[in-house]
């Protein structure tokens, strides 16, 4: 029997190789980009904060020049009358924050506080001399603070040895009262010699009493004073006045050395 189903065609021939080119490797364009992308948003990023932080060092700058400005121009007007209590106050805090140095205007020098006194109220004696009748109130030695100025103990004056700019204050608590005597309290300025003095009146300040309740009057202001002028507080009956260390004071701080 004949086999019909032989096939006797040759094997066909081999495929030839496609060269030596390497195949690319899959995604390696894709991660390039990448690559790029991620530091180009770093770079970017950089930039971004750099900007900020140089926009708000440039502003709070500008702050701490504009709050300089303000200060010196305080500093220039604590010499001026027109200064309230409260603007007052804010040049102490101004003259304790600037340091130990002064700082210098076009009419003089600022001080830190290197003349002050505060003076604390004391209460006469049952033996008081004929000279503790006079209506100036008198001072506790031993309770106030003086540094460079004349504390006139028995007459109730300060005495002050450099010429100036001054912030006086005068605090006086009333516990009486009289149907006839205002509550009535007075800083005085007085020039000449001992015994000769003038007085002149810098401040006056009253104070309305109920029946029950204590009354108390503030006052204060600033005042060029020469050197060798006293000052004191006067009221017009020693009796009806509260005879208390921190209800009744009496002070002052040199704002503006003068030549």
């Amino acid at each position: 029997m004949i086999n019909t189903y032989n096939n006797s065609l040759p094997s066909p021939p081999p495929v030839p190789p496609r060269g030596n080119r390497p195949e690319p490797r899959p995604g390696t364009g894709h991660s390039k980009w990448q690559i790029r992308g991620l530091t180009a948003l770093i770079f970017l990023h950089f930039l971004v904060t750099l900007g900020m932080f140089i926009y708000f060092w440039s502003n709070n700058r500008a702050g701490d020049m504009r709050e300089e400005a303000v200060a010196m121009k305080m500093l220039q007007d604590c010499g001026k009358d027109s200064l309230g209590h409260q603007s007052v106050l804010d040049c102490l805090k101004i003259s304790q924050t600037e340091g130990e140095g002064e700082v210098h205007s076009r009419d003089g020098q600022f001080s830190a506080l290197r003349v002050m006194a505060h003076m604390k109220a004391e209460k006469p004696s049952q033996d008081s001399s004929p000279r503790s009748a006079l209506k100036e109130l008198q001072w506790d030695q031993k309770e106030s603070i003086v540094r460079d100025v004349v504390h006139l103990y028995g007459r109730g004056m300060l005495q002050i040895g450099l010429s100036g700019y001054y912030y006086i204050y005068s605090q006086v608590t009333f516990s009486k009262t009289h149907p006839k005597t205002p509550l009535v309290q007075t800083v005085m300025h007085w020039s000449g010699t001992s015994g000769k003095e003038e007085g002149n009146l810098l401040m006056k300040a009253f104070c309305y009493k109920s029946s029950v309740e204590q009354c108390t009057s503030f006052q204060g202001g600033v005042f060029k004073l020469e050197s060798g002028q006293k000052v004191s507080v006067n009221v017009t009956d020693k009796d009806l006045v509260h005879f208390d260390g921190t209800a009744t004071t009496f002070g002052l701080f040199q704002l503006l050395q003068m030549p």
